[in-house]
């Protein structure tokens, strides 16, 4: 698992240069009631896109974007799971080419 690690730390720079970006969608549950809340505090975070409130068995919808998988780990375990009302998450991560996005 380590000699995994070192080597997608060492493609991370040729990632960006590449014009990659590393994206995730994160579906998120909150304690009863707090959707709005979390909701309206997730969106001042500058690397999210977009938040949406859900009904089912989730409460959230996140779309974040960063230039790089271990700031992307690093804005969701300290910005995002750290949050008093937020019980648990689900991400899921793709890389972008910064060329494709928006194209159908």
């Amino acid at each position: 698992m380590r000699t995994y690690k070192t080597k997608m730390e060492k493609l991370i720079p040729y990632y960006r240069e590449a014009g990659f970006v590393t994206r995730a969608y994160i579906l998120l549950v909150t304690d009863v009631g707090c959707e709005q809340e979390v909701c309206k505090t997730i969106k001042t975070i500058p690397e999210v896109r977009d938040a949406y409130t859900l009904h089912g068995a989730y409460d959230l919808l996140i779309d974040i974007e960063a230039d790089d998988l271990n700031y992307l780990k690093e804005v969701i375990q300290k910005r995002i799971r750290s949050m008093e009302k937020v019980r648990s998450t689900l991400t899921m991560i793709e890389r972008v080419n910064k060329a494709e996005l928006g194209k159908p």
